[in-house]
């Protein structure tokens, strides 16, 4: 990534360790959203950080936890981004992705995304274990990612959701994917 860069990052659960080391090591700057953090409110960690106590849905809303949710092209125009380049989308959001991604592709928000790494949650803890449906729309989202001209470059099982199937097998509820698009020769 060159200066000037745009990084937008979703679920931060007081973690900042990812922000920061964008933040510094690239110039960056980075966009933090997360409506859960209790302890704070919208500010500038950095002259470079800028922390949004607002979620990521499927709507302009505020939920049932009393928290702001906007959707993502609703938080690129809050910013004045919808066309700027966004180098880096990093989403990690506890599967509410599940109501995001849908909304982030019919609305075209993912445009100008260069890279695009997230968390997809498959069962979350004290959950049943998901049915074939649950599977077959996630790879149903995999394939919607293709088709907007992202590709998986990594990959990766978080095994702290693991679980044992009802087959026997242990599984992971969380995978990690790495997306890049396919063709930016249409960005600056």
């Amino acid at each position: 990534m060159k200066t000037p860069c745009n990084i937008y990052s979703f679920g931060i659960n007081y973690d900042w360790s990812f922000d920061d080391d964008v933040a510094t090591a690239y110039g960056c700057h980075v966009h933090s959203y997360d409506p859960s953090m209790t302890r704070v409110s919208d500010h500038d960690r950095r002259s470079n950080i800028h922390f949004h106590k607002t979620g990521l849905n499927s709507t302009d809303s505020t939920n049932n936890k009393g928290w702001r949710m906007r959707t993502f092209s609703s938080i690129l125009k809050e910013n004045n981004h919808t066309q700027a380049i966004i180098d880096l989308l990093k989403i990690d959001i506890e599967a509410s992705e599940w109501f995001a991604f849908p909304e982030m592709l019919q609305s075209g928000s993912l445009k100008n995304v260069k890279q695009f790494c997230f968390e997809i949650h498959i069962k979350m803890p004290l959950n049943p274990e998901p049915d074939i449906d649950k599977y077959l729309r996630g790879l149903e989202l995999l394939r919607d990612f293709y088709n907007a001209g992202f590709r998986i470059f990594h990959t990766n099982k978080n095994m702290i959701p693991a679980y044992k199937s009802m087959f026997g097998m242990e599984r992971t509820g969380c995978h990690e994917i790495y997306m890049v698009r396919s063709d930016t020769r249409t960005f600056g």
